[in-house]
């Protein structure tokens, strides 16, 4: 019987699954090609690959992938979709509570903020780099588990060193703060082996090894040497002079509101999960120093958790948004004190505890380089969203799970989906119409074609082809359209 219960759960599990997959596969479809997507599929993408991309970027993995993803639609859909459930399944905890867990995290994904969706998933651009990278990147996080959990395990085997070796060198070219972040991850995992068993494994000096030779690979492209000496005018990097200006400027402008301001539903589950985790563990701590830390921490979350909701409630409700940089800052800053001093001494279970490290720390490394750069976008923010799901996971695997809980997750994540639905169905019928519209006025010669709005344009990035701008080039480029023809937007 015990056997047959857990094969129907088996089949219910990968059911989730597979039906979380045909229905990313249907929006990833109606997800228009916008913005640098049009220069990607077009001649231009072409000539920057006969170049190697030299002086552009060292994100030659991303730029390939990019390349293959605007010419075939359909592989594109299939290929996020897969992206996106591998992420989920990498980041939901195996266990009793996998079912439950897995709705979570497919509700966390399907709520993400607008910002973040419409540039690291939406895009196509974006989401070779943003998305893709990260996948990779929980691949090795899922290998090196075993080091924390309880229990028996295997040691690494040495001949793991090459495909691990092989997987860091790729994760290394996608996007820059992804390539410091496993290095210093590589290096990190290496000293914990290093301390904890007095050993070191080939198997993760395989993947340092990759990630020390994609960083290479990528830095040497001399687009960073121009960034470096201020040839870029596109891309910054704080002088040695400015650094501290660029810190303040970029953490209060930026920062403050992507890492945690914009994210209600995450952090309405991530103040639930530490909550939980309190309750849970509450017979386990050894002092009261360390319980009145835990309710010093869940308090600091709380109120800025519930800065986060007015923040969303004033967007919603008064179309209001005006609340000054310096705010979303300062809030962000006591839910970041709030976080670390729960990891350090809130949780009282080590596995756990050394979990909820290694995420949150995960969260401030590739953070850490958008600190000193411009331009930063929500897209680059992906990442963190990724481990701060993963570290709400690993917290509600202490709950004991309920049918209603799924049920009531299962709906929720249904009108979710029905409302990207609501926007993205009517952009994908006007890109349709839109396109045939201009292709119908070229074949007819006229001189000047008319290229109409999206509705719902502020879930997309980059959507148009403003005449006089590099984007009606590219436009015309992506479609065929000759150049000489004018563009109108209406």
């Amino acid at each position: 019987m015990l056997r047959l219960n857990q094969r129907k759960y088996d089949i219910a599990g990968i059911s989730l699954y597979a039906a979380f997959f045909l229905a990313l596969t249907f929006f990833c479809y109606l997800f228009p090609y916008t913005g640098d997507d049009w220069a990607w599929g077009s001649s231009i993408g072409m000539k920057r690959l006969e170049s190697w991309f030299e002086n552009y970027n060292g994100r030659y993995a991303g730029n390939l992938a990019v390349m293959v993803l605007t010419r075939f639609r359909v592989l594109k859909s299939i290929f996020e979709a897969g992206c996106l459930v591998g992420i989920l399944c990498l980041i939901v905890p195996r266990g009793k509570n996998q079912m439950s867990l897995t709705l979570v995290g497919a509700l966390l994904f399907v709520c993400v903020p607008k910002l973040l969706l419409r540039q690291a998933i939406v895009w196509t651009a974006g989401f070779s780099n943003y998305v893709i990278s990260i996948l990779l990147v929980l691949i090795y996080v899922r290998y090196c588990y075993p080091l924390v959990e309880d229990g028996q395990r295997k040691a690494p085997r040495a001949w793991a060193a090459v495909p691990l070796a092989v997987l860091a060198f790729v994760t290394a070219l996608f996007v820059e703060h992804i390539t410091t972040y496993i290095l210093v991850m590589a290096v990190a995992v290496i000293l914990y082996t290093l301390v904890k068993e007095r050993r070191i494994y080939a198997a993760h000096v395989g993947y340092l090894v990759g990630a020390i030779a994609g960083a290479v690979a990528m830095f040497s492209n001399g687009a960073y040497r121009m960034i470096a000496d201020h040839q870029d005018g596109y891309r910054t990097m704080a002088a040695e002079t400015g650094i501290v200006d660029r810190i303040f400027t970029n953490y209060f402008s930026v920062i403050g509101k992507e890492l945690f301001v914009n994210n209600f539903v995450l952090n309405f589950f991530l103040l639930f999960a530490v909550i939980l985790v309190f309750v849970k563990q509450k017979h386990l701590y050894q002092s009261r120093a360390r319980r009145a830390l835990g309710v010093i921490s869940i308090t600091m979350i709380g109120l800025a958790v519930n800065y986060s909701a007015v923040v969303d409630a004033l967007k919603i409700f008064a179309h209001w948004d005006r609340l000054p940089d310096v705010c979303h800052g300062a809030v962000t800053a006591i839910f970041c004190a709030g976080i670390i001093i729960f990891c350090l001494w809130g949780i009282a279970e080590k596995a756990l505890r050394t979990k909820a490290i290694f995420l949150i720390g995960s969260a401030a490394c590739v953070t850490a380089p958008l600190m000193v750069v411009t331009p930063i976008g929500s897209r680059c923010f992906f990442a963190t969203y990724v481990f701060f799901t993963f570290f709400v996971l690993e917290c509600m695997d202490q709950m004991e799970t309920k049918l209603w809980h799924c049920l009531l997750i299962g709906a929720a994540i249904l009108l979710a989906m029905a409302n990207w639905a609501r926007i993205y169905v009517p952009i994908y019928q006007a890109d349709i119409e839109r396109l045939d519209k201009v292709r119908q006025c070229v074949r007819q010669g006229e001189a000047a074609v008319e290229v109409t709005h999206y509705p719902h344009e502020n879930y997309l990035w980059c959507s148009v082809p403003k005449t006089g701008s590099i984007w009606e080039e590219r436009y015309k480029l992506f479609y065929d359209i000759p150049l000489e023809v004018k563009i109108k937007i209406n």
